[in-house]
C-alpha cells in the first residue's frame, strides 16, 4: 500500500537512492487489520500484492496460508478498484499451484467479483527445481472486475 518516505528500511544506508520514487503511506500491523481500515475508508488500488508468510502469531491468533489464504485474498479484494489486479503468491511446497488458483478463484467468487482472466506466473529461475518437482514458490495473476449490478452500489464490493 505504498510506503513511508521516513521508515528505517528505507532509508538504510541510501540502499534505496534513487532506485524507487516513493509516495503514499505504509500501515504497519496486521494485514487483516489493515485492509480491513481501507476498505472502511473506501481506498480502492489498481494492483494488490499478497504474499503472506507460511505461518505467523499476532495478536488476532495464528495465520497458517494453508487455511487462511482465501480470507486473506477475500480481505484484500475488499479494497481493489472495479477492474484490478491481484498478484497472489505463496511459498509453501505443501500447497500446489492448481490449490493456489482454486483459493484465488473461492476468494474472488465469494466477494461477488468477476474472474476476467487467471494466468500462471513464471516460475523463479533464481530458485531452480530438480527433478521435475513442484516449485515451493508460486504466484498467478488475477484480472477482476466489479460485477455490473455491484457497480451500482457504492462501497459494496
Amino acid at each position: 500500500f505504498g510506503a513511508v518516505r521516513d521508515h528505517p528500511l528505507l532509508e538504510a544506508k541510501g540502499a534505496f537512492s534513487g532506485l524507487l520514487h516513493i509516495t503514499g503511506s505504509a500501515l504497519l500491523g496486521n494485514a487483516f487489520d489493515a485492509l480491513e481500515s481501507l476498505a472502511a475508508r473506501g481506498e480502492r488500488f489498481d494492483v494488490i500484492i499478497c504474499d503472506p508468510p507460511s505461518y505467523a502469531t499476532t495478536k488476532r491468533g495464528r495465520f497458517r496460508v494453508t487455511k487462511d489464504y482465501v480470507a486473506l485474498c477475500r480481505a484484500a479484494l475488499q479494497v481493489i478498484a472495479p477492474e484490478g489486479c491481484l498478484l497472489a503468491c505463496l511459498n509453501h511446497y505443501g500447497i500446489s499451484q492448481a490449490s493456489l488458483r482454486k483459493f484465488v478463484q473461492t476468494a474472488v467468487q465469494a466477494q461477488g467479483l468477476h474472474l476476467s482472466a487467471l494466468r500462471d506466473t513464471p516460475g523463479q529461475v533464481d530458485f531452480p527445481v530438480a527433478g521435475g518437482a513442484e516449485a515451493p514458490a508460486k504466484s498467478v495473476m488475477a484480472w477482476v472486475r466489479a460485477n455490473s449490478l455491484l457497480q451500482l452500489q457504492p462501497g459494496r464490493v
